[in-house]
């Protein structure tokens, strides 16, 4: 059967298929998902690229990567996704896909926050909790060191 199909709008019918994939949770569902988001990141779907981020991150119909995440992530963020900018402030925070850098956690979680992601705020406190701690912990071990080569804290 021949019909006139319309214009794909940015890969919605690309992107909407893939999330129906989803919900049938199977492994062959997951790659047809991987797929169709796929499809709709080359007609410029922009929370695609979120949802192959997130694929390539639990390993959901391709194979597990946290670096291919992370690219994902920020392709979908470098286009205004306030959900890729709050992932990458988490992942930066525990340390996967990239080294546990909190400033570098606060900048994307400060974004996702002005993008209006409703769980930004929430991570920021527990980012700045970090931080606070990271800075005590630096001034603690300057203050031993300082101890120490005044000759404080020698067993004799």
């Amino acid at each position: 059967m021949w019909f006139h199909r319309k214009k794909d709008d940015g890969g919605e019918e690309q992107y909407a298929a893939g999330m129906a994939r989803l919900n049938e949770k199977s492994s062959r569902a997951d790659q047809a998902a991987f797929a169709h988001f796929s499809k709709a990141v080359q007609c410029g779907h922009v929370e695609a690229l979120l949802e192959l981020g997130f694929s390539y991150f639990k390993g959901r119909g391709v194979e597990k990567s946290e670096g291919k995440a992370t690219e994902y992530y920020k392709l979908a963020s470098d286009k205004g996704s306030a959900n890729a900018a709050f992932n990458l402030a988490v992942m930066a925070m525990k340390g996967e896909g990239m080294r546990v850098n909190l400033s570098l956690a606060k900048q994307w979680g400060l974004l996702a926050e002005q993008r209006g992601n409703p769980r930004a705020s929430g991570l920021l406190v527990m980012i700045n909790y970090g931080l606070e701690t990271e800075r005590m912990e630096a001034e603690a071990m300057a203050a031993a060191a300082r101890g120490w080569r005044l000759g404080f804290g020698k067993v004799e």
